[in-house]
């Protein structure tokens, strides 16, 4: 097989896939405002080798880095001079009887595939993707970069022709808040490290490494200790902000923990992947279908889980993904969501015991917002509190039985702001002593009884105070009632 690779550690510049011109201004980052730690330095990490080689040659040159399973798929597949995505390479995988660990980010609109040798092949989608395995292309496969692939698949939210930065110069402009809601986790991802490349920060991540590493703006010269050193003096002022805004809003769509949280969440797999459930130290394939008819992202043909020779189906309508989570180091269980009645979300949690799957236990919620601490398990439902948010809930294992633990207080955190002038009592079924919110006020809704209280906080002046509510309804000092929406702007009416 003759086919050709251009080796280069690469990235969007010199792109010759037609990507066409757009602005984009998204990104978000981490909580400590750094972008994914490395180690070490590499050696000649923005050098450009531009030789034209057959596929066996350039994997042979690649063999520190790339796996005997990668090298497999790229001389079968003809990658990258020929498009593959994640339909083809399962089937090679599988009929060479190479096992593999797929994962979905939280966004899904990545797959990272890590296969028996330890090498990771990642796969992308782009924006009109229906999450069907044939949607997910492959981009990077050990250190090889397909980066007309990559251009492709993400044209519609990169300028990537000639030697052109990304879209809007994150260094000069302020992004928009509400934009940055139109990119998905890869996308922020790149544009939040997009800011640190250009001052040269550099990259263990080998995807992150690869998209910028061909821009001849970008000149890696700091790790992640000397860039943390340097970071206050090199970033301008609209460079932190656009920094805040997007790790607020990583947060903000569950990409990233808020400071001080100690959580783990479940994982989507991707159906075939090999995972030991039973802790017996022996891998079991498992196979997930959720019926063949698609509607946006949920399924109605009900749904068929298998674990080696061991089947269980339901016929429930059910998100297109099987999650897989360990309960505080426990045994690993498969969870389905499930669409119900509402909004509100059911995840049904599967157990392989004996060489059998059973059903463990069922709680209100969607498996891909559930929390697992050592205190329990926590999922967000939608509460009573102005129809406007989701409370989060805690469920602990008691008998066998996943239940319920009532709380006092259910926290919230948004911020709003107030459209009329609102007198608040000093406590709940207290008097009215409490700080006057002004119209135009910003406010924090810290949270509330999930009953008829609701506690706020004055953002600049950190005052607190309580108001009384009947589901959507304001309930005013005299009695008169009020619609949600006429007392505060910025409520997220669907969670």
């Amino acid at each position: 097989m003759n086919n050709k690779a251009i080796i280069i550690l690469l990235a969007v510049s010199l792109c010759v896939s037609g990507c066409s011109q757009t602005i984009v201004t998204g990104i978000p980052g981490s909580t400590d405002a750094l972008p994914e730690e490395m180690t070490q330095r590499r050696e000649s990490v923005h050098e450009t080798i531009e030789t034209e080689m057959t596929a066996e040659e350039t994997i042979g040159q690649r063999n520190g880095d790339t796996g005997d399973g990668v090298t497999k798929v790229v001389i079968a597949t003809g990658w990258p001079d020929e498009k593959t995505d994640l339909t083809q390479v399962k089937a090679f995988l599988d009929m060479e009887d190479i096992r593999y660990m797929g994962t979905f980010n939280q966004s899904r609109e990545r797959i990272d595939l890590t296969l028996e040798d330890g090498s990771i092949m990642l796969f992308l989608s782009g924006r009109d993707s229906q999450y069907e395995e044939k949607d997910y292309r492959l981009i990077l496969a050990g250190d090889i970069f397909d980066k007309a692939g990559f251009c492709e698949v993400l044209e519609n939210g990169f300028d990537v022709n000639g030697d052109m930065e990304y879209g809007i110069n994150t260094s000069t402009q302020l992004m928009n808040e509400l934009c940055l809601y139109d990119y998905s986790q890869t996308e922020l991802s790149i544009y939040r490290n997009l800011i640190y490349a250009r001052h040269g920060r550099m990259f263990e991540d080998p995807f992150l490494n690869a998209v910028f590493s061909s821009n001849t703006w970008y000149l890696p010269r700091y790790d992640a200790v000397t860039f943390a050193e340097k970071e206050d003096q090199l970033m301008s002022d609209i460079e932190k902000e656009n920094i805040k805004l997007i790790v607020q809003n990583e947060i903000n769509r569950g990409y990233r923990k808020k400071p001080g949280q100690e959580y783990e969440l479940p994982v989507a797999i991707v159906s075939g992947s090999w995972h030991d459930l039973d802790g017996d130290g022996i891998k079991e394939k498992i196979q997930f279908q959720s019926g063949d008819t698609s509607e946006s992202d949920i399924h109605y043909c009900g749904y068929r889980i298998q674990v080696d020779s061991s089947i269980v189906s339901g016929e429930d309508d059910v998100y297109s993904w099987l999650y897989i989570a360990n309960l505080a180091g426990k045994q690993t269980q498969l969870l389905v969501g499930h669409r119900v009645d509402g909004d509100d979300g059911w995840i049904t949690a599967y157990s392989y015991v004996n060489g059998k799957i059973k059903q463990a236990w069922g709680i209100p919620g969607f498996p891909g917002d559930m929390q697992i601490t050592a205190e329990g398990v926590y999922t967000y439902e939608y509460t009573i509190h102005l129809q406007c948010w989701m409370t989060k809930r805690l469920y602990q294992m008691k008998d066998g039985k996943m239940e319920e633990t009532e709380r006092e207080f259910y926290e919230h955190g948004n911020e709003v702001k107030a459209l009329i002038e609102i007198p608040t009592y000093d406590k709940k079924e207290g008097s009215l002593n409490g700080p006057v919110i002004q119209t135009e006020d910003i406010v924090v809704i810290v949270g509330g009884d999930n009953r008829k209280w609701i506690c706020l906080k004055k953002k600049v002046s950190g005052e607190i105070g309580w108001i009384k509510v009947e589901g959507s309804i304001y309930i005013q000092p005299d009695g008169t009632e009020m619609q949600n929406m006429d007392v505060f702007g910025g409520l997220n009416i669907f969670g």
